[in-house]
């Protein structure tokens, strides 16, 4: 892809159009300058996408090599699959476990030829903005690791005693009212020692997933030990 940048920048001196290819692919790498977090990226590309190539459909995905695992960062439009013929894919190494795939597809054959002709200039574009992905990348998995709980993805112990401050303080200004939960597994050391801590790991991502499906995105749930779990709840209202 390295040529398709370095080609389009020769065309750049005498074609007007490459010109212009040059200069949206450099407002893109400035606009995703200002972006504070991998999702904000995405959506900074989709929105260039959009408004230069018409593609209403993108999904921005993270792969975790070591763990087999994907994370759907951003999904716009109807869903599709890698092999249609009217897909089209890049991957973003950052010589870790993890990559970036960003995929898009066309919405009809006309509008897939049009994209197969610009083709160069989406190449060229990705190969300037990779480094920048690369970066947002290692920058959440850093954040992650040192606030998410490694089995279950909720907030570690550490994390989430220094954020309740704020949390609490959050509820103070806004004169709401504040609830905590504690929630366990009854006798779940007989879920490890019946079974292994594989199929107790298991229980507790399960249990995690059903605390997050109940609770609202102001709230916070965090892992503080074992199977206990502490929810923190802000409600506007009196009534709980």
């Amino acid at each position: 892809m390295k040529n398709k940048i370095l080609e389009l920048i020769k065309l750049s001196a005498t074609n007007e159009d490459a010109y212009k290819s040059l200069v949206t692919i450099f407002n893109l790498y400035e606009q995703l300058q200002y972006a504070t977090n991998i999702k904000q990226l995405a959506e900074d590309i989709f929105t260039w996408l959009n408004k230069e190539f018409n593609i209403d459909n993108m999904i921005f995905s993270l792969f975790d090599i070591n763990k087999n695992t994907k994370e759907e960062i951003l999904i716009k439009g109807q869903e599709f699959f890698l092999d249609d013929d009217l897909s089209h894919f890049f991957i973003i190494t950052t010589h870790t476990s993890l990559n970036a795939t960003v995929s898009f597809c066309a919405t009809s054959k006309v509008h897939h030829k049009i994209l197969e002709e610009r083709y160069s200039i989406i190449e060229a574009a990705f190969f300037q903005i990779s480094p920048m992905v690369q970066s947002a990348i290692l920058k959440k998995n850093f954040i992650d690791s040192s606030s998410l709980d490694s089995v279950t993805n909720v907030y570690n112990r550490n994390y989430l005693i220094d954020n309740l401050t704020k949390h609490l303080r959050i509820s103070n200004n806004k004169q709401n009212e504040i609830y905590f939960l504690m929630i366990g597994i009854d006798h779940f050391k007989a879920v490890i020692d019946e079974f292994d801590y594989d199929v107790a790991d298991k229980v507790l991502i399960e249990l995690a997933k059903v605390i997050h499906s109940n609770i609202n995105e102001f709230d916070m749930v965090g892992r503080l030990n074992g199977d206990e779990f502490l929810v923190s709840i802000l409600n506007a209202t009196s009534e709980y």
